[in-house]
């Protein structure tokens, strides 16, 4: 009886601190209804060894690398930077968007807490081929090649201005080659797939509306390796990034599926059964 009082007390520890959370840091009412739905934490409920593994190794894992601050002061730099962008609305293409570099960075670059989750994936699955779906200004990319010098990263990024922010970026801190493909999305991706056989690290990153999340997952699932593992940005930012993520979830290729809220991991393992869960993150 004392053992099941202690565990409903720490249980409940952990829901007051993500209400601390989410008071730091506010949220729109129905995001905090479906954030709190997202109810395993730190492996509660879990039955697949693989899954908790990674729950409480990789994703729950909170000591840092000395390449995070690095990046962050990066980012810093970037955040300081007035210069003004203008390049096209993809929500109206018709029209432009007109703002700072800085802003931009601030708006649509990936969070610190995301980047190192990145990391902590590709390092955990000693990842050799990364695939990256929009540059997220270069940030994303850092976080997903520090682990290892001799990595092969192909990064596409249709919009000119986000490109040459994305290779200033690398020029000041990659530690490996960044293949960046620039232009027309859809050939920039067609090419890339015929000239790599297969990628064993997808991003898909969602902050920004540049392309369609369903359709480039489907022409990039045949070239993920079976153990390989593809992430998803911003699977919550609107109704459109909500219905792709369910739409990816029902595949039949897709086996195992961490809604995180921030983020979504797919793995097509076909050796495994399919589950969808969802974690506190």
């Amino acid at each position: 009886m004392l053992c099941f009082f202690y565990l409903c007390r720490s249980r409940n520890i952990e829901i007051v601190k993500k209400i601390k959370q989410l008071i730091r840091k506010p949220m729109p009412p129905k995001h905090i209804v479906r954030y709190r739905r997202h109810f395993r934490t730190k492996g509660h409920g879990v039955h697949s060894p693989f899954v908790f593994h990674l729950l409480t190794k990789v994703i729950g894992e909170k000591a840092s690398y000395y390449r995070f601050k690095e990046i962050e002061l990066l980012r810093k730099r970037l955040l300081q930077n007035n210069d003004i962008l203008v390049y096209p609305n993809p929500r109206r293409p018709r029209k432009t968007r007109k703002t700072t570099v800085g802003e931009l960075v601030r708006k649509e670059a990936i969070t610190p807490k995301t980047g190192a989750l990145l990391f902590r994936l590709t390092h955990h699955f000693r990842s050799e081929r990364i695939l990256q779906v929009g540059s997220s200004m270069g940030l994303s990319t850092l976080y997903l090649t520090s682990y290892a010098p001799a990595l092969s990263c192909v990064s596409l990024e249709p919009e000119p201005a986000l490109a040459t922010i994305a290779q200033w970026v690398y020029q000041e801190a990659a530690r490996t080659p960044i293949d960046q493909r620039t232009g027309d999305f859809s050939t920039q991706l067609e090419a890339v797939l015929q000239s790599y056989d297969s990628f064993d690290f997808l991003f898909f990153s969602g902050k920004d509306e540049q392309y369609d999340t369903l359709e480039v997952f489907n022409r990039c699932k045949q070239h993920l390796a079976p153990t390989g593992v593809c992430v998803i940005d911003a699977i919550h930012k609107s109704k459109k990034h909500l219905a792709a993520w369910k739409a990816i979830c029902d595949l039949p290729e897709v086996t195992v599926t961490l809604d995180l809220y921030s983020v979504g991991i797919v793995f097509l393992n076909p050796q495994w059964y399919k589950r969808n869960y969802k974690i506190y993150y």
